[in-house]
């Protein structure tokens, strides 16, 4: 039996900061605050065919949208399993993925160095 099987990710595609939410210090910032970095642009969440590989799906959404968010949108009707990065961890559990049949296939997570202690 041939199982179809999608590939999901998520990319961005980076705009410049507008200069009122720049990485400069403003007015009400405390000297030698550190403003948080924040993604400008639009990310696209794609799903290709596992096997023969042609996109099958493509949405976008603001940069700051977790990858997760939309696996469900990327999936066509007769995929029994997907695989995606560590960014889809969890994907199984979401509310939109109860009612799916896939089985996901996702990377573990980078692991962090502890350094020397």
């Amino acid at each position: 039996m041939r199982k179809e099987g999608t590939l999901v990710d998520a990319t961005i595609f980076e705009a410049p900061p507008s200069k009122e939410c720049g990485e400069e210090p403003g007015p009400g910032d405390a000297p030698g605050e550190e403003r948080q970095r924040v993604a400008f642009g639009v990310k696209a969440h794609i799903g290709v065919d596992a096997d023969s590989g042609p996109v099958q799906s493509v949405v976008t959404t603001a940069a700051d949208e977790p990858a997760v968010s939309q696996a469900h949108t990327l999936l066509h009707g007769h995929a029994q399993e997907a695989f995606g990065d560590a960014g889809y961890t969890g994907v199984d559990k979401r509310e939109r993925m109860k009612r799916k049949t896939v089985k996901w296939h996702v990377a573990a997570p980078a692991r962090q160095d502890q350094g020397d202690a």
